[in-house]
């Protein structure tokens, strides 16, 4: 064995060729059963004719076979924490000379923890203001407000509006000039709300004012960062005719709504209220606290990691990323001119959450925090009921692509981290 790392190991496997033959005699044993050569009947052909005519093949299955058992016992003897085997390489394989191979193996990294009881943190004081509650109170009206039609005043910021409009650029219709923005350049009894996001940019300024039935012409000035990088830093015209408003109409705080809330007076409902934001207040904290664990951990830990599955982990992390800016809107023009970007930001991301991971798995270890079947039961049901699905099914499903052992993975970290808040040295309120 040889390191080509820090988190890299070499290990030239050989297996002589009694070791070996009953697995390759198996397989010459299966072709022979299956294979049709002029002059015999099926599987009546002689293994050595067999083994002769489809050698390659023969060769080639029994590779597939046997690599992977003897890579294994290779780095188990060689007492190896293997986390991906990176590349086989120099293969030979015969039944006169056994087989031989060269296995490039990245392995978890070795590093001393630091001391991680009594953390030093400081804890900051939660408050939750009578405003903050007025505005959560606003939020819940709002969020079981209708919309009813008003034909009395014109249009004003918030009130949802029924448009036809076309937008033209250089004088032409804006889809025949830009093909992507043709979603955005015209419209027929589309419903908008006048506020935050805007159906094009500027114009819920420019249709507060109008009145059922008029028509006005508006310029359009779209932003340098325009989603549509055909459109970003120019101008259009667009034409608008206001066919219907309808205001917000906030429910009355009364008997009803508060039976919603299941509160036998405004005064309940605000106390149940604050208790919300109270105790969302407190777990936000809390995670603010294990946040500040996790970056001491990093300050005061040296580790390498290997780099395969720093590799796989920025990858998945830029995918997710790209993903959530192209469900923003972003043009593939645009995410192809933040790959590079996304591309250091996701490894510097993954590379900060892979070694948090080590460290806190160590720590694991150490303090013999482990995750119990009752708590993955309870992770794989909760994943079941966002899916629709039944646990037994998401659990065959987890068991087969690895997603229990993650699960467990998960507890173990998180239970760790709940540890380190317990035992840590805190200060404040």
């Amino acid at each position: 064995m040889a390191q080509a790392g820090a988190c890299r190991r070499t290990v030239r496997v050989r297996v002589p060729a009694e070791d070996m033959r009953q697995e390759y005699a198996e397989v010459v044993d299966a072709y022979t059963r299956a294979a049709r050569i002029p002059g015999f009947r099926k599987g009546r052909a002689p293994a050595e004719v067999v083994e002769r005519r489809f050698a390659r093949d023969i060769v080639a299955d029994a590779r597939e076979r046997l690599i992977p058992r003897f890579y294994r016992e290779a780095v188990a003897q060689e007492g190896l924490r293997a986390v991906a085997a990176v590349e086989i390489t120099d293969v030979d394989l015969s039944r006169e000379r056994g087989l031989s191979f060269t296995a490039v193996v990245d392995v978890a990294p070795d590093f001393r923890l630091p001391k991680y009881r009594r953390i030093p943190l400081r804890r900051e004081a939660v408050e939750v203001t009578d405003k903050a509650v007025d505005d959560a109170v606003q939020r819940l009206r709002a969020a079981a407000a209708r919309f009813v039609d008003v034909t009395d005043r014109p249009a004003a910021r918030d009130d949802l509006v029924c448009l036809d409009y076309e937008a033209a650029l250089d004088g032409r219709p804006l889809k025949t000039v830009e093909p992507e923005g043709a979603g955005i350049g015209e419209g027929r009894d589309v419903w908008a709300l006048l506020g935050e996001p805007e159906l094009l940019p500027g114009i819920a300024d420019a249709i507060a004012g109008m009145r059922n039935g008029e028509a006005r012409e508006v310029p359009i000035a779209f932003p340098a960062d325009f989603r549509i990088a055909g459109l970003a830093g120019r101008r259009a015209a667009c034409r608008f005719v206001l066919k219907g408003i309808r205001a917000r109409q906030l429910p009355e705080i009364d008997a009803e709504f508060l039976k919603q809330w299941q509160a036998a007076s405004p005064e309940e409902l605000r106390e149940k209220v604050r208790g919300r934001l109270e105790a969302r207040a407190k777990a936000d904290e809390e995670m603010r606290l294990k946040d500040e664990i996790t970056r001491y951990l990093l300050e005061k830990t040296s580790l390498d990691v290997p780099q395969s599955l720093l590799e796989r982990e920025s990858n998945r992390a830029a995918r997710d990323m790209i993903e959530s800016i192209a469900m923003r809107g972003a043009t593939r023009e645009q995410i192809a001119g933040r790959l590079v970007d996304i591309r250091e930001a996701a490894q510097k991301s993954s590379l900060e959450r892979v070694k948090v991971s080590y460290v806190l798995v160590r720590i694991a270890d150490e303090e013999r925090i482990e995750s119990s079947e009752g708590e993955v039961d309870e992770r794989v049901a909760a994943v079941a009921a966002q899916r629709g699905a039944t646990p037994e099914r998401v659990r065959a499903e987890m068991q087969d692509n690895g997603g229990l052992d993650w699960l467990r993975r998960q507890i173990r970290i998180e239970k760790t981290l709940d540890f380190l808040l317990q035992e840590a040295k805190v200060k404040g309120p």
